[in-house]
């Protein structure tokens, strides 16, 4: 009998007083009761404060505590206690315990998603949130394969990534679609500016070419002005009116006619070959 209280206050000196103490077993339950309610009552809050105590105070480092506290967290909904469930849920996923390992690898997937889904989140970084939840819920099947809502997480969350990448390679297939038709649209309209610009410039040299050409037609008319004025004064030098001049032009055309039917029948008589015509 002595040997026996002897080797139960060495256990209660090796494991602490909490071990064989009565009391605090009936205190921690009733305070694992009291937190139960609390939580059922939806007072999250009072919850959250009881199993605080418990964890903290009473140090009792049950994974089902840090679980239910993490739990009492996340049904608060605002940022504060949102960040307190992940951080306690993130303690929980190295629990030896096979069942509360695959809950909080599930609740910690479903933070992530939703820090994902959030507007705050950058475009950028959404996709490896949404990966990182996929790899918890995974491990959350492997702690439990049972656990039916982290494989319908799972299955649902895989689908909208493959779902989200194709969405993503048609958007920059589409991306490069609309450059290249913008690249084919910006070289039509250079290739009709510098069609219009050779037309102006076409058209800029047909001016000037009639402007030159009409320059020399005007240089030609004064020039053929100034030796009709020359020709003029000729006449008026040698003391020749203009219509004697046009007499004597007109006997020179006369003159030159004559000539030229004269060769013309000349050029018609038979020639004499010494033969007769037959």
């Amino acid at each position: 009998m002595q040997k026996l209280v002897l080797l139960l206050a060495f256990l209660g000196l090796s494991l602490g007083q909490e071990w064989w103490n009565p009391v605090y077993i009936f205190q921690t339950n009733s305070a694992k009761k009291k937190a139960t309610n609390l939580f059922e009552e939806k007072k999250y809050k009072d919850a959250a404060s009881e199993l605080l105590y418990m964890n903290n105070v009473w140090k009792l480092e049950e994974p089902t505590v840090t679980l239910n506290l993490a739990h009492a967290y996340f049904e608060q909904q605002d940022t504060s206690a949102i960040s307190s469930a992940l951080s306690y849920y993130s303690q929980a996923v190295n629990s030896k315990n096979d069942r509360v390992r695959s809950v909080a690898n599930l609740q910690v997937g479903i933070l992530k998603a939703q820090r994902a889904g959030s507007e705050k989140t950058k475009p950028k970084d959404k996709k490896k949130i949404y990966e990182d939840a996929l790899i918890n819920f995974k491990d959350a099947l492997r702690a439990d394969q049972f656990n039916e809502e982290a494989r319908f997480d799972y299955e649902l969350l895989k689908r909208l990534l493959e779902i989200e990448m194709q969405k993503q390679e048609q958007e920059q297939k589409d991306k490069n679609q609309d450059q290249k038709q913008q690249e084919n649209q910006d070289q039509q309209e250079q290739d009709e500016q510098k069609s219009e610009e050779d037309q102006n410039q076409d058209k800029k040299e047909g001016q000037e070419n009639q402007e030159q050409d009409q320059s020399k037609e005007e240089k030609d008319a004064e020039k053929q002005q100034q030796q009709q004025q020359s020709a003029a004064d000729k006449l008026k030098d040698m003391d020749i009116s203009k219509e004697k001049a046009e007499q004597i032009l007109d006997a020179m055309r006369q003159n030159e006619a004559q000539y030229l039917q004269q060769q013309q029948r000349k050029g018609k008589k038979p020639r004499k070959t010494g033969k007769p015509d037959w």
